[in-house]
């Protein structure tokens, strides 16, 4: 997901957050501010369109995009069933 220039998203090299990143100097999210409903739905549909790529060419499964309560699903099968946690019990697992 990504809205290139948006000023409300924070960027920042991986390197400054984690000096040993093996993504040196890459630029990664640092903070997303307050978005547009049509800010977050650019993002996840831009998402959800490089999902399905990854995932007709095989290199993924599924993959779940969250943006300020909003997700999507791609790819998603029995196998690999997602359960709604309701937005104030969520825990981001990596940034």
């Amino acid at each position: 997901m990504d809205l290139p220039g948006h000023p409300a998203i924070v960027r920042v090299a991986a390197r400054e957050l984690q000096p040993d990143s093996d993504l040196g100097e890459r630029v990664v999210t640092q903070a997303v501010g307050d978005l547009a409903a049509r800010d977050i739905d650019q993002a996840l549909t831009a998402g959800a369109l490089t999902a399905d790529r990854l995932l007709r060419i095989g290199l993924i499964r599924s993959a779940a995009l969250s943006l300020k309560g909003e997700t999507r699903i791609v790819g998603s099968s029995r196998e690999h069933a997602m359960i709604a946690t309701p937005t104030a019990e969520r825990i981001p697992a990596h940034v």
